[in-house]
Order: C-alpha cells, then sequence, then structure tokens
C-alpha cells in the first residue's frame, strides 16, 4: 500500500506538530537577538576553494559536458587588438622634414598623431550586466504588450462596479455577496455586466459556447504530452524577469561603467558658403576677396580668412607679370566654416581688394558714376597700368557683412513657395549689410530641392517636407534670441539658402582697425541707418549658405591635405577654415597641426621725414639672415602658388601711420632653432610713374624688424610692440631681440616701439603654457643627456622634481589639449630610471602624485566632460582603453630616434619603445632584485625600465600625504591603468591563454593584497565624513576585482574578496552602512559575464543527479530517476561549508541576504533583493545555456 502513495505524499514532513512550534518559537528568539547585530558566523567569509586547482581536477566533467562553453572561460576570452587610427585625410598629416632628424619631442608627437591603438576586447563582455547598453538592446526584442498584462477578469469586474454603481442604486449588493447571488439581481438593469464577459449570467441572451472536438476520444498518453509540450512553447516568453516591471532608475544600477568613447577630432557646428557669384558694375579690374566669421557681441574674429578669386579669365591675365602659376588649392570657391559656440550676434564679413592704385576715393569714384560707359576704358586702361607696375601690391576697396542668425532663423521666408525659383522678399534687408533702398533689392532664395537639403531632411527625420528644428523651434515664430542649445540645433538643420547681396559699403582709410569694424556690425541688424552713413558701391556677390553635409567630395583640411572622398579630377576644391574659438575646447589634439597666424596692426612711421606714406609690409619666416634663408612656408591666397616666401599687407596710400586687416597664414617647421624668426621689411611703395632712370624700383625699404620665434625654447604667441630698425640689419641679428638696444645702430624715434603685431598660433607640437613646455623642455634633457650648464647634472633631479609639481599651475585648455602627450611622458618617467652624473635619479613618488594631481585638475571641468555617477571622466577613459603607450620591457628595443625607411614603418610600427634598454625585474623604492642587477650589469647602461602595473600598486601602497589623498580620490584611473598593463603585459609576453596560476610573480601579488586592504580601510574611514568619495573608492575596487577576475588567478582573486570582506567586518562601521558597501561590491563583482563559471556549478553531489520530478508527472516523466532523498535536500538547502566554499560569489550574495533580512531595514532589504534579481535577470537573458542547468547548480 505504502508503494502505491501518491509522490506528493511521500515528500509530506514526518516532523510531529510540537516539534516543528518548538523550532519555530526558537527561530523568533534568535530572530529578535539578531536584530541589533548580524550573527558573527554569517558575516565570517569562508575560505574558497583553490579555483585552479578544482577546475583542473574537473576538467575531465567539464570537456564531456554539452555546455562546457559557459562552464569555464572560452579560450581567447581576453585579446588585444591593434586597430588602424581612423582619419579623413588621404594619409596621416605629418611634417615635411625627415621624421628621423627632428627633436625627441616633435617625434613623440608625431608618433602619438599617427600610431594605431591597442585595444583591450572582451569575447562575452556584452553577456554582462554591466555592458551600458545591453538591456536596451535585449528588452527591444520583447513585444510591449508582454510589460503590462490585462487579463479578463480584472477588466470585466471594473466594468461591472462602474455600472453597476451609476445605473442600479436600488439594487447594489454587499460587498461580501458572491457572484451568484449578483445573477439574481441582474433582472434590475441589462447593464449589470458586459455582454459576453464570464460574469454575464443573462442565459437567455446567451449563445452555447462551442463544442471541443475530440474531447472524449482515446488518445495515447504519449500523444497528449507531446501536445502539452508544443503547447507550453507556444507565445512562450523566453526571458521571464524581463517581464517584471523597471524596479530601479538607470542611475541606480551600479554595475554600470561608461563606455570609454573613441577618440575622434573636435568638430564644431558646421556651414558651408559657396560663392556663386561676384561682380561689380563696373569690371574692368582683378577684385580680390575674403571672408570670415566674427563675433560682433564678444568683439572676436571666430576664423581665418578664407580667399577666393571670381574674376574672368581676360581679368585674371592681366595679372600674367606677377603671378606665375595658380595652384587649384588656391582656385577654390567654397568653403566650410566651423561654429563651436553659436551665438546671436554672427557676422560674415567679406572684404574686397585691388590692385593699389593710389588714393582709395579716387579709385573708388568710377565705381560711383552714373554714367560708368564713358570712363570705363580710360579706367581699364589706367588698371592695366597699374596692374603691370603694381601688380603684387593691394589695396582696400570695399566690404559687406551677412547678419548670420537671420539666415538661421528664416526670416521673412515663412510665406515663400517652398518649390519656388527665385522671389525677391521685402524686409530681407535685415539680413545683408550694403543693400539698397529698393524693397526687391536683395533676393534669399530657398532651395528646396537640392541633394544637400535631401541629405539635411534624412538627418533631421522630417518626413513631412517640411523641416521642423528641435526644440519645438518653427521658422514662423521668427525668435530674435535663442538658448545655446536651440541655437545650435538650428545652425545644424537651417535650410540652404542663396543670398545675393547688391552693393558694398567702401573701405574707410580711417576705419581699418578691428575695433571700428566691431563698432559697424551691430548696425546691420538695422540696415536702413547703415545705408545713410556710408557710401556703397554698386555690384553684387551671391553666396549659397547651407548645413554642411557629412560626407563632402574633394575637400582640404586647413593644412591642405585632401580629405576622403577625393574624385581625382582636376576640380575646385572645398577648403574647410580653421576656427578660433571664442572659448575653451577640451578636447586633445587629434592630428598634427602647425599653424602661426600673423596679423600686423598699426604702424607709426610720423617721426621719419621723408617719402615714407605709401607703406606696405612685408612678412617672411627666416631660417638664417641671408635672402635664400627665407622659408617657403606662407600659404597663398586666391589664383597663386600653394606657398611662397613672402606676403605683404595692403597699402593705405598717403598714411604714415596706417592700420591693418591683413592676416598672414605660415606652415611652422617642425623644428624650430634659434635662428628661426620673423622678419618684417617696411617699404614705401611709389604709386605715381617715373621714369627709369629715376625710380629703378617701386619699392623702397625704410624700416626693419624681426621677432625671433622661440624665447627660452618656447613659442612666443602674443601681441608685440616692435622698435624699427632704419639700416639694414646687423651680422647675426636674428639672435638679438630688437628690444634691446644694438649700440652703433639708428633705430626709429630713438629706439621707442612703432610697429604692433599680434603672433597667434594653433599647434599640436607647443602646447603654448609655460609650465607644460618646461616640462617636456626637461624630459627631452634628460632623455638626450644632454643637461644644460646653467641647471648641471647634479641639479638636474631637483629642478625635474619642481617641474613635475609645478604641471598643478598649468592652463587647464592646453593641459587637455596635450594630455596623451602629457600622461605617455608621465608613464614613462615612472616605469624608468635614468642616471644622470653617475647618480640614480629618484623620481617615482613625484610622478605618481602627479599622475594622480592631473586626473584630480581636470575633474573641475565636469560640466564640459561626460562623466558617469562614480567620477569617471571620458578624456581618462579614452585615454586608457585607447591612447596610452605602456612601455614593456620585452619589446624595447631600439631608442625611438632610430632611423627608420619612411613614414609609413613609423605609423605601422607596433612598438614605440624610447629606450636603449631596459630591466625586467628592476623595482623601485630600493628594492633588491638579483636578476634585476644582473641584467643591468650585463647591458652597462643608464637606464632601467619596469612594468607598469607593478610600479602603481607599490607607489600606491606606499603612498603617504597628499600623493595617497589623490589616488584614492582618482583610484577608478589608477585602477584601469593597472588592468590595461597587466592585459598588455600578458599578450607581449604570449601568456594570455596560459595557465594562470604562474601569471604574475608573488611580490606583485602581495602588492595586490595590500593595495586591496589599504581601500577597503579607506572606505570604511571615508563613509562617515566623505559618503560619496567611500561610495566611488568602493566602486573603483569592485570594478578592479571584477576586471582581474579575467586574467589573474581567480582562486587569488577570490582571496582579494574575502580580504575585502574581513576589513569591513574588522571596522567598526554601523551596519547598514557597512552591507551597503559589501552589497554593491558583490553587484559588480557579480555582474561578470562568467560569473556562472565562477561558481564551479559541477562536481557535487547535487549536480550529479537530476532535478526533482514534477509535481504531476507525465507518462514519460514517471519513469525518470527519483527525486534527490530528504538528506540530500537539507544539505543543499542550508549555506553549509562546502556549499559557500564551491560556490563562492554565490555563497556570499546568498549569506547576505540571509544576514540582512534579520535587520529591520527595509532600504537595505531591497538593496539586497534587488542584486539578486539583477543577478537572476541576467542569467535568464543570457542566450549561452538554454537549459539554465549550470546555474540552477549553482543557487541551490
Amino acid at each position: 500500500m505504502s508503494n502505491a502513495q501518491r509522490s506528493f505524499v511521500q515528500k509530506v514532513s514526518k516532523q510531529p506538530a510540537a516539534d516543528v512550534r518548538k523550532n519555530v518559537c526558537n527561530y523568533h528568539i534568535q530572530s529578535k537577538s539578531a536584530d541589533t547585530s548580524l550573527c558573527s558566523s554569517a558575516l565570517s567569509p569562508t575560505d574558497p576553494l583553490d579555483y585552479e586547482e578544482f577546475l583542473v581536477q574537473h576538467m575531465n566533467i567539464v570537456n564531456r559536458d554539452p555546455l562546457k562553453l559557459i562552464l569555464d572561460f572560452p579560450q581567447g576570452d581576453v585579446t588585444v587588438k591593434t586597430i588602424p587610427r581612423k582619419i579623413r585625410t588621404i594619409d596621416h598629416i605629418t611634417p615635411n622634414e625627415e621624421i628621423t632628424d627632428l627633436p625627441q619631442h616633435v617625434q613623440e608627437c608625431v608618433n602619438c598623431y599617427t600610431r594605431p591603438w591597442k585595444v583591450v576586447e572582451y569575447a562575452q563582455r556584452h553577456y554582462s550586466s554591466s555592458c551600458y547598453i545591453r538591456e536596451h538592446i535585449d528588452r527591444g526584442t520583447i513585444s510591449p504588450s508582454a510589460y503590462q498584462q490585462e487579463f479578463e477578469i480584472d477588466k470585466d469586474f471594473a466594468s461591472f462596479d462602474e455600472t453597476f454603481t451609476y445605473k442600479s442604486e436600488s439594487c447594489t449588493p454587499s460587498s461580501r455577496q458572491s457572484i451568484a447571488s449578483l445573477a439574481s439581481v441582474s433582472s434590475c438593469t441589462d447593464t449589470l455586466t458586459p455582454r459576453g464577459s464570464w460574469a454575464s449570467f443573462d442565459l437567455r441572451r446567451s449563445v452555447n459556447d462551442p463544442l471541443i472536438p475530440n474531447l472524449l476520444n482515446n488518445v495515447p498518453p504519449e500523444q497528449i504530452d507531446q501536445t502539452n509540450e508544443v503547447r507550453r512553447q507556444q507565445d512562450r516568453q523566453v526571458a521571464l524577469f524581463s517581464l517584471y516591471p523597471e524596479s530601479e532608475a538607470e542611475e541606480e544600477r551600479i554595475e554600470r561603467r561608461l563606455l570609454a568613447e573613441i577618440p575622434m577630432e573636435h568638430m564644431g557646428h558646421r556651414i558651408q558658403v559657396k560663392c556663386l557669384q561676384l561682380r561689380l558694375e563696373l569690371e574692368v579690374e582683378p577684385i580680390f576677396a575674403s571672408m570670415a566669421l566674427y563675433d560682433a557681441k564678444e568683439r572676436q574674429k571666430l576664423s581665418e580668412n578664407f580667399y577666393f578669386d571670381m574674376n574672368s579669365d581676360g581679368l585674371k591675365r592681366m595679372l600674367s607679370s606677377h603671378v606665375q602659376c595658380a595652384d587649384i588649392s588656391t582656385q577654390s570657391h567654397s568653403a566650410i566654416f566651423e561654429i563651436s559656440y553659436p551665438s546671436n550676434d554672427l557676422f560674415l564679413v567679406i572684404r574686397l581688394e585691388k590692385v593699389l592704385q593710389g588714393d582709395i576715393n579716387n579709385s573708388v569714384e568710377p565705381y560711383l558714376k552714373e554714367d560708368k560707359d564713358k570712363y570705363r576704358e580710360k579706367v581699364k586702361s589706367n588698371a592695366a597700368d597699374y596692374c603691370e607696375r603694381l601688380g603684387k601690391y593691394r589695396m582696400p576697396f570695399a566690404w559687406t557683412g551677412i547678419y548670420l542668425t537671420n539666415v538661421f532663423n528664416g526670416d521673412s521666408f515663412e510665406h515663400k513657395d517652398v518649390g519656388g525659383g527665385e522671389r525677391d522678399s521685402a524686409g530681407s534687408g535685415n539680413v545683408c549689410g550694403g543693400l539698397g533702398t529698393a524693397p526687391s533689392s536683395n533676393s534669399l532664395d530657398r532651395k528646396s530641392s537640392t541633394s544637400s537639403f535631401d541629405q539635411l531632411r534624412r538627418k533631421a527625420n522630417d518626413m513631412s517636407g517640411t523641416l521642423t528644428r528641435r526644440g519645438s523651434l518653427e521658422r514662423k515664430e521668427k525668435r530674435r534670441s535663442w538658448s545655446p542649445d536651440d541655437f545650435a540645433n538650428v545652425v545644424e538643420n537651417f535650410r540652404p539658402i542663396t543670398i545675393s547681396v547688391p552693393s558694398f559699403f567702401k573701405q574707410e582709410a580711417d576705419k581699418m582697425k578691428d575695433e571700428d569694424l566691431y563698432k559697424i556690425l551691430p548696425e546691420l541688424k538695422r540696415p536702413s541707418s547703415v545705408m545713410k552713413k556710408y557710401k556703397c558701391i554698386p555690384g553684387s556677390i551671391k553666396l549659397e549658405i547651407s548645413p554642411c553635409v557629412e560626407e563632402v567630395k574633394n575637400s582640404l583640411t586647413p593644412e591642405l591635405a585632401k580629405i576622403n572622398p577625393q574624385s581625382g579630377e582636376n576640380i575646385r576644391p572645398i577648403k574647410e577654415i580653421l576656427e578660433f574659438p571664442q572659448s575653451a575646447i577640451y578636447n586633445p589634439h587629434y592630428s598634427y597641426r602647425n599653424l602661426l597666424f600673423v596679423s600686423p596692426k598699426e604702424l607709426n612711421f610720423s617721426s621719419r621725414a621723408g617719402s615714407a606714406r605709401n607703406i606696405a609690409v612685408r612678412v617672411q619666416l627666416m631660417a638664417g639672415e641671408t635672402s635664400k634663408d627665407a622659408v617657403n612656408a606662407i600659404f597663398g591666397k586666391s589664383s597663386c602658388p600653394k606657398f611662397s616666401s613672402e606676403a605683404f599687407t595692403a597699402v593705405n596710400y598717403h598714411n604714415k601711420c596706417p592700420s591693418f586687416y591683413d592676416e598672414i597664414k605660415i606652415a611652422l617647421p617642425a623644428s624650430i632653432k634659434q635662428h628661426h624668426h620673423l622678419l618684417f621689411t617696411i617699404y614705401h611703395v611709389s604709386c605715381q610713374k617715373k621714369p627709369q632712370d629715376l625710380q629703378p624700383s617701386v619699392e623702397t625699404p625704410i624700416g626693419y624688424t624681426w621677432l625671433p620665434l622661440l624665447e627660452d625654447g618656447k613659442l612666443k604667441v602674443g601681441e608685440f610692440n616692435l622698435p624699427v630698425m632704419v639700416e639694414t640689419p646687423p651680422e647675426n641679428y636674428s639672435f638679438i631681440p630688437p628690444n634691446v638696444h644694438l649700440p652703433g645702430i639708428k633705430w626709429l624715434d630713438n629706439h621707442r616701439a612703432v610697429f604692433a603685431i599680434n603672433v597667434e598660433a594653433v599647434t599640436a607640437i607647443h602646447t603654448l603654457d609655460s609650465f607644460l613646455d618646461r616640462f617636456f623642455l626637461l624630459c627631452e634633457y634628460v632623455d638626450t643627456r644632454n643637461i644644460p650648464s646653467h641647471i648641471g647634472e647634479g641639479n638636474m633631479e631637483a629642478e625635474l622634481k619642481k617641474c613635475l609639481l609645478d604641471i598643478e599651475h598649468a592652463n587647464r585648455e592646453p593641459l587637455v589639449r596635450h594630455l596623451p602627450l602629457v600622461l605617455d611622458k608621465l608613464i614613462e618617467l615612472l616605469v624608468t630610471t635614468h642616471k644622470i652624473g653617475g647618480q640614480t635619479m629618484s623620481l617615482g613618488s613625484t610622478v605618481f602624485e602627479v599622475l594622480c594631481l592631473v586626473s584630480s585638475l581636470l575633474s573641475i571641468l565636469s560640466d564640459d566632460l561626460i562623466v558617469d555617477q562614480y567620477g569617471r571622466q571620458s578624456l581618462f577613459s579614452t585615454y586608457v582603453q585607447f591612447q596610452c603607450k605602456i612601455p614593456h620591457p620585452l619589446l624595447s628595443k631600439q631608442r625611438f630616434t632610430c632611423r627608420r625607411s619612411n613614414t609609413e614603418d613609423l605609423q605601422l610600427s607596433n612598438s614605440y619603445s624610447l629606450y636603449d634598454n631596459v630591466s625586467t625585474s628592476g623595482r623601485s623604492l630600493d628594492r633588491k632584485d638579483p636578476a634585476s642587477n644582473m641584467l643591468h650589469s650585463i647591458v652597462g647602461r643608464d637606464v632601467q625600465e619596469r612594468l607598469l602595473h607593478e610600479e602603481l600598486a607599490l607607489h600606491w601602497v606606499v603612498a603617504s600625504g597628499k600623493a595617497a589623498e589623490l589616488a584614492m580620490a582618482n583610484s577608478w584611473f589608477l585602477f584601469e591603468l593597472i588592468v590595461k598593463s597587466m592585459i598588455e603585459h600578458l599578450h607581449n609576453s604570449n601568456t594570455l591563454n596560459a595557465p594562470r596560476k604562474n601569471r604574475f610573480p608573488h611580490q606583485y601579488n602581495d602588492d595586490l593584497s595590500t593595495l586591496v586592504h589599504l581601500v577597503t580601510t579607506k572606505v570604511v574611514g571615508y563613509h562617515s565624513n566623505e559618503p560619496k568619495l567611500a561610495q566611488s573608492l568602493n566602486a573603483s575596487l569592485s570594478f578592479f576585482i571584477f576586471d582581474v577576475l579575467s586574467i589573474m588567478d581567480r582562486g587569488f582573486v577570490f582571496g582579494l574578496i574575502k580580504t575585502y570582506t574581513k576589513v569591513l567586518i574588522s571596522k567598526n562601521a554601523s551596519i547598514p552602512d557597512l552591507m551597503n558597501y559589501k552589497i554593491d561590491f558583490l553587484r559588480i563583482v557579480c555582474s561578470h559575464e562568467h560569473f556562472v563559471a565562477l561558481n564551479l556549478p559541477f562536481g557535487t553531489s547535487y549536480t550529479m543527479i537530476s532535478a526533482p520530478c514534477s509535481p504531476t508527472p507525465s507518462t514519460t516523466s514517471s519513469n525518470s530517476q527519483t527525486s534527490c532523498g530528504s538528506l540530500e535536500r537539507a544539505v543543499q538547502a542550508d549555506l553549509s561549508q562546502e556549499f559557500l566554499q564551491q560556490h563562492f560569489l554565490v555563497g556570499l550574495v546568498l549569506s547576505d541576504l540571509a544576514s540582512v533580512m534579520k535587520v529591520p531595514n527595509p532600504q537595505l532589504h531591497g538593496k539586497a533583493i534587488r542584486c539578486i534579481r539583477n543577478l537572476m535577470t541576467s542569467h535568464d537573458l543570457d542566450t549561452r545555456d538554454g537549459q539554465h542547468s549550470p546555474i540552477a547548480s549553482a543557487w541551490h
């Protein structure tokens, strides 16, 4: 009879009721005592198994298991890949000089801007819940209807209640009435229940249910089981836990880490301006045009000049004796302007110049006369003569400005026909300066069918045919002011427009300064008043302005490098115009750039007697003191050679105190020496034609001055007031600045400063910061062993330490712009020991402090940089993941300055070491290593190199004072740098797939153990006074443990986790805080993609037998093995010592849950439960294990 008992009867407990009551009473007594303190047994960590040894012993079981892929870490789980650097240009931008002949710092810069990236890839990291975008992707595959399920019973009860309440008050049943009793009152009204619902008992109107076919057929049980199995799979949700509503906000998912952004070149909002036509009513001479962006409110020029030539071939031939060739790069008619910080006061200023002819009033007069044809031939003849004699000199002629805000807003266009062609718009003068008074004198034509607009329409996701700006900014609003974010959206999405400006302002000789321009520009917002104040020259310029599409063919960088794609045809290129941003841009330099902009401002020759009135200034970049030393590095303007060796300012006729608006763009040499200088030669240009014997040359030098490019090894930039020498400079003048009063030399106005210039550099080589410049300079002294006498070898260490600490005072923008170079150099100094004068330099502790200091300095830029909840900055995470250059002893070959065959070798080389000789095991801080001494004695050189991760861990452990505090505040950066160095070390030594036991030396493991103990102590120490720092530090340590589980001996890492737990227990902290940190720690660590494998879900008694039978077994399931015995089930249900040892991480999580539930703290309860739910959800969504049996083995 006992054998005939049903299965559930066999499982009923035989324990007497009295024993049950006694056990329950004892449990409640124990629970009350646990309300104030957690049981020490629950908190005491269990020693984990030797993971690697256990895995080796059970490898046969793992190999035979069909799910072996999730029972162990797969081969090639962690790899290091070298990926090419993404560039927009066809080739890398590099200096023209031979790379190996350049100074070491320049070589390092070129290397930094051209080398490929070393990136660590985790094959299955996307299975981890720490992946930031993972859950969004997985939840998107689930039907939205699965989130909120609606059942008929709920719906019908709601409708029933509403109907009954409002329409059948006299028949209201009591709240305890049954459904059957409700049926008795259905006669009161026909609307008690919805027709057809389960609660409708209107039998008179009901319809018979359809018959169930084959209900009484004799079907074999096997077929029933098979049918039921098929039906169970129909509309089955793959991920059960995904059906639960979200229980926590995105910021509460503490295991999420900010993904490192791929390095990229900074690009602001881009607009393209194309000149379609430039024509004056009197076309008798060539006209030279340029345009640039200005901000009238900030009184700043926002871009370099774009020069374009719209002259006909006949007019160009008038200058054939002065222009021998015209490079294709100087024949562009289109430009791309960048705007990083849009504002409401942007103007596009267009200037016109012509060949020097004398007084500007006389030159403009023919253009202002009504009967121009009467004077056309005479003016043309005079122009031809001037072009022949003075073709290389220019004079100011006219200008105009376009108020870009009206262009972006689309003012006066809301009534235009979308598909129409040109239509004149009254009032459109609000957009342009220099307009006539007629209502139709200016046309602003929207282009609705251009290919570029189609691209913009797709970009804006506008499918209705009209472009609506983001942020509910429609065209018809005609706003006059915008918020910065809204305005930025408008700049990107405004519709292409064609602008025709019918006239130009005459350039007044006494209004050449930028200050004069800034006063006039705001008046262009109201052009009617401007038209009355200034003379207008009849003519027109037609421009097409549009947002720049992503891919522009045949474009050139500001250095004239070709950008992909190129058509290969000899067509006019499109130039990218360099931006002069009005505010700092916190983005590191991405490519090589080394440009200088020289702008003469004012000259005062009033004290000089004689002919000094038609003044032109020649600007040259000199590499010596003879005429042949002029460097061919000045960019051409329009319809001229690509580069030239000289440039002239425009001439202001009969003015001894001229002002200038010229901008000379120069390509700086990569290696600037002491003899490089800017030479300014001041000429008087004779405009009147005289006999050859009386005037052999049209130009007469009347003064000289110069500006050395270097001062104390740094590039000189800024505003300068220079004296002028009236004689030819003496020999070796270039080594002496002009402000030194040389004896025996005649100076203008008794050596007073009479010439004002402005020099600005846009360079990725020179930091333009005195502290950073000195840092790189001293590093080069050390690397080259060329110590200047004024420093001395004995004082070099002290000077370098002072220089390192002075980085704290560096300006933030140049520090960010050169951040990869600065960090690379600091890492190099940290792992390298130099000997100067036979004495070993001890820089490690100082370098470690500065490395932390740099990260701390940039933390104040959180408003401008992407920062996650733990303070991880995108700048540093990008550097660690992509840009860092970690020296490695095994890869160190010859010094970087060795000869290379060509630039490709530089770009494709996998090793960028800067060291002659290295020490593989040398330890700093007086750690003695025989292997290091032996290797060093064999090499016999003055350089030793060590492993970065070992040095970081060692210096962190022994750090004190400010360095220790900085290290803790920036722990995430140091931890991630350590992990990156460890992985690269394993990759370089070909041990990424080797057994984990011997991957790292015991000494390094000891340092990590000490470091984990130290950091955990700091977490507890900070939680009362600086809880935010404690949380960040706790998360940083958690992520470090998370990362090293993929590369180190897992048993050793479990030991680190045990150390963390023991330290928390030993500290006198309040229990909720302690458990908060611990639960957060475990949640991050357990989010590992190989969490199942880390818990060793095999080799136990529970995994050797099948799971329990179904409560209602089918015929097939009844033949399966018997369920687990009561003794075995009791063993597995308890958190036994064996369970906690083998399933270490799961045991910690469950132990914490059990301990937390004994404390009356709902917040802590929720956190512990969410931790387990997060793990379950991750397992549920994991597609690697369809049956989830190993997961069940780990949890049960």
